[in-house]
């Protein structure tokens, strides 16, 4: 293209010389995005309450992965910058079932976002004030230093072992609070038991934003914490509760789990006017949902019986992606 013909282009779109050097950039990378060597078209962007399997891959390029003994394994990016991975956003290899947490995200001159992941080493489980069972991958190191990780009196001796946990922020771990217990450990027989002595907030407020949590040893207590089901402070109830991740809703042409923690037979059924399907599997039922936008805010209630017992919830149907 010659001069005067690129300032008649440029005056007739509006677009000064940088800015059209930009889209030029961005058309040529975009085009040459899934060619790349280092393309991976295995990442899924995770959203809590949402099943793998309704995700789809985002345009990523990964590289660079190596170890460090104290920010565990990481790994380069470059993103699309119409598709931006922010920090905070948590990402899924489906080719290796392993999880990253964005830690690093940047704007390279509106062409490229790029930045670093870290690879998640644990996934924490707690039971909300509501009842229902959350899990999150999480990114933890452990933070005890200086002292012989125990500390005793003369009538108890317990561990001084402190964690970091790194995890992304949304309502459900911005909530998180000061005494909040979990088990933490791969011995499933005898586990130790953490609480939170710190939730920070802000110190990580960029984009979505993570949260640093610090926890510390505590007792275990046999009449609380369940080690069958993995959960401290777990609240029993005389009725079935019908567990699910996220909130109460279920899109239009989506899917959605739920399960109850009982290894008799469950009877599962569904009362509802959308013509949504459920597929038993155990204590297990997935939910579907018609892509029907006439339903939208139309109410799912769906039930399990176990014996006398009776649980049931109920799923609002929201619009779609």
């Amino acid at each position: 293209m010659s001069f005067k013909h690129m300032k008649t282009f440029i005056n007739s779109t509006g677009a000064t010389i940088r800015q059209s050097k930009i889209n030029d950039a961005k058309l040529l990378i975009s085009n040459q995005f899934e060619s790349d060597p280092s393309y991976n078209p295995n990442i899924l962007l995770w959203k809590h309450g949402v099943n793998i399997e309704e995700l789809s891959p985002i345009p990523i390029k990964t590289f660079n992965e190596k170890y460090s003994s104290s920010n565990g394994i990481s790994l380069q990016f470059n993103a699309l910058i119409d598709y931006p991975v922010v920090v905070g956003d948590v990402l899924y290899d489906k080719r290796r079932d392993i999880y990253w947490i964005c830690c690093e995200s940047f704007d390279r001159d509106e062409i490229l976002c790029a930045g670093k992941l870290i690879r998640c080493n644990y996934m924490m489980k707690w039971q909300d004030e509501y009842k229902h069972v959350l899990e999150y991958p999480v990114f933890e190191i452990n933070s005890t230093q200086y002292n012989s990780g125990e500390s005793s009196n003369k009538t108890l001796t317990i561990g001084s072992s402190q964690h970091l946990i790194t995890i992304v922020a949304d309502k459900n771990t911005t909530s998180l609070n000061r005494g909040k217990r979990f088990f933490w450990d791969k011995n499933i027989v005898n586990p130790t038991v953490f609480k939170i002595t710190q939730n920070d907030t802000t110190s990580m407020n960029y984009d979505k934003g993570l949260l640093r949590i610090t926890v510390t040893e505590d007792q275990y207590n046999p009449n609380t914490d369940s080690i069958k089901k993995w959960l401290c402070d777990y609240f029993e109830t005389s009725e079935i509760t019908i567990i699910y991740t996220g909130s109460p809703t279920i899109r239009i042409g989506g899917s959605k789990i739920l399960k109850v923690d009982f290894k008799e037979t469950v009877k599962w059924s569904i009362e509802s006017n959308t013509n949504a399907m459920i597929i038993p599997d155990g204590n297990k039922v997935k939910i579907k949902c018609p892509n029907d936008t006439s339903i939208i805010n139309e109410t799912i209630i769906i039930k399990a019986v176990v014996g006398n017992i009776t649980g049931e919830c109920e799923l609002i149907v929201t619009g779609g992606i």
